[in-house]
């Protein structure tokens, strides 16, 4: 059985110790609450909503979950990503509003990733050169976002198609 676990602005610092006894959990919305770094994350989550959960470094512990589908770290102090991205199967990612100057080249060996939330990352100015061969991408939304002429483009932006539901972005 599908488990979804919805803890959002519950001023938790860890995770309850309940969410690890959960075999069936595999979304767990914890936006808004102060987290401090976890060792560990319940291992068969595909989605993991961390937005403004003031962290200020990417969860190392994360990168266990192979099988994450979606992944939420918007809205935190986040200055640095890792060089390596190990989710093959990851489709939604919403790194919104972090403090990251450059995105690791890995980022674009996420074939599977058809929606990117850059929004709000007005330190970002270049992404990676292989990030214009992210045939899978429908959607990238880069609103507050300068990028520095000469940015390799991914296709579903290149010729400047706005999204009609997102006035921000590219889509398909």
């Amino acid at each position: 059985r599908r488990v979804h676990g919805l803890l959002d602005r519950n001023l938790l610092a860890t995770l309850p110790t309940f969410v690890f006894r959960m075999p069936g959990l595999r979304e767990l919305w914890l936006n808004g609450n102060p987290l401090r770094p976890q060792a560990a994350w319940p291992p068969r989550l595909t989605l993991l909503m961390l937005g403004g959960t003031n962290l200020h470094e990417f969860p190392v512990a994360l990168m266990a979950l192979t099988g994450l589908v979606s992944l939420d770290i918007s809205g935190n102090p986040i200055d640095e990503l890792p060089e390596t991205w190990p989710f093959p199967s990851l489709v939604w990612l919403s790194i919104a509003g972090l403090n990251v100057t450059v995105l690791p080249p890995s980022i674009a060996n996420l074939v599977n990733l058809s929606a990117l939330y850059l929004t709000g990352m007005p330190r970002l100015r270049r992404l990676p050169p292989r990030f214009a061969d992210m045939t899978a991408l429908t959607f990238l939304s880069l609103r507050g976002t300068t990028l520095a002429a000469g940015s390799p483009l991914p296709p579903v932006c290149r010729d400047a198609v706005p999204c009609k539901h997102h006035m921000s972005g590219c889509c398909r």
